[in-house]
């Protein structure tokens, strides 16, 4: 094998790399702070597969991904299959078939690579990490603020400096001219985990009477009225980091 012939085995496509050490050990690392730091406020992992089939990875709410979406023929059922861009669609399947008589609200997390047909200006990368949390069944403004201050610690736990909030559902807007909470969306915010005997103790009544105890983090110094937010960082590496609330009507088809 000749020097050109090494060169040659490492190009790869547009938008894909080869991600070296340290950078490797720093995503990994961030990754798995991030789902600590959710497991911390009571959201579970799931795991969801790379590859599904087309109907129900680009159904319903990923329908938007479609254009995104690598597809291969899959040899055994003889279906197309599509690669998944965005795991957050399938975390939404989870909830509304394996999990639909779990007690609602649903706290989940997850983390993985996706890979897209394209990169962006902003993004050139085409395969990168995913990581996130997701709070089904409930649609209130605690849950909006839950949302916003579980990422915002989850960032600041992996180290993301000059974190900032955009904070932009039209309820918030309202909020924001009510005379009621003046400076309240201003200050500063912050959020503690439970102890670990209110979470044990939190698990074992879900599990055991079907009732969804699970606590949630406290809002300190700010509006319980906070809606959900839009957030911007720069997270170490690939890193891409998703939080969000899915009403009681959400549905993944």
């Amino acid at each position: 094998m000749t020097a050109n012939d090494n060169d040659h085995r490492g190009l790869l496509p547009a938008g894909l790399a080869d991600l070296l050490p340290p950078d490797a050990a720093r995503e990994a690392r961030a990754i798995d702070t991030a789902i600590e730091r959710f497991a911390a406020f009571g959201y579970e992992r799931v795991k969801p597969p790379l590859v599904e089939f087309e109907e129900s990875l680009l159904g319903g709410t990923g329908t938007g991904l479609a254009a995104q979406t690598f597809r291969l023929m899959d040899p055994v059922s003889q279906r197309m299959m599509g690669v998944r861009p965005d795991m957050t669609v399938q975390v939404a399947r989870i909830a509304v078939t394996r999990l639909k008589h779990e007690p609602r609200p649903l706290r989940l997390s997850y983390g993985g690579n996706v890979i897209r047909v394209r990169g962006n200006p902003l993004k050139p990368e085409r395969q990168f990490a995913q990581v996130g949390a997701e709070l089904l069944g409930v649609d209130t403004a605690e849950a909006d603020a839950e949302a916003v201050l579980l990422t915002v610690d989850a960032l600041r736990a992996i180290g993301v400096a000059g974190l900032t909030v955009d904070l932009n559902l039209p309820t918030l807007v309202r909020l924001r001219g009510s005379r009621s909470t003046p400076g309240a969306l201003r200050t500063r915010a912050s959020c503690r985990p439970p102890s670990s005997t209110t979470s044990q103790k939190a698990r074992r009544a879900r599990r055991g009477t079907r009732r969804s105890l699970l606590p949630r983090p406290r809002v300190i110094a700010s509006s319980s009225h906070s809606n959900s937010s839009g957030m911007s960082a720069s997270p170490p590496s690939l890193l891409m980091m998703r939080t969000s609330r899915r009403s009681p009507s959400a549905r993944c088809s």
